[in-house]
């Protein structure tokens, strides 16, 4: 994950891009995007922007969103987002975590 932190909350992120198998000899894992995490005006939500990378030789079908609390083991439930979705909205976090 990709830790952003902030004066009242630190929230951990990671966005997987899944990609449609093809026939193609140079296929390969697409890049993950490059994110960036914005505190949304409430405090208590975080806007997570991405940039596609290099999509490993193959269109990106969608993205899977994962995201927990750093002393949780266990994550959220995925979120899932059309292939030209740009960002995603966590929203309710829980305040003072990382």
């Amino acid at each position: 994950g990709i830790p952003f932190h902030y004066s009242n909350m630190d929230s951990v992120s990671s966005v997987t891009p899944t990609f449609i198998p093809s026939t193609s000899a140079a296929l390969r894992e697409p890049s993950p995007p490059k994110l960036e995490g914005k505190l949304q005006t409430m405090g208590n939500a975080l806007k997570v922007n991405w940039v596609k990378q290099d999509d490993g030789g193959s269109p990106i079908k969608h993205y899977l969103i994962r995201y927990r609390a750093k002393h949780v083991s266990d994550w959220k439930p995925e979120i899932r987002l059309p292939h030209g979705s740009e960002y995603v909205v966590l929203s309710s976090l829980d305040w003072n975590t990382e």
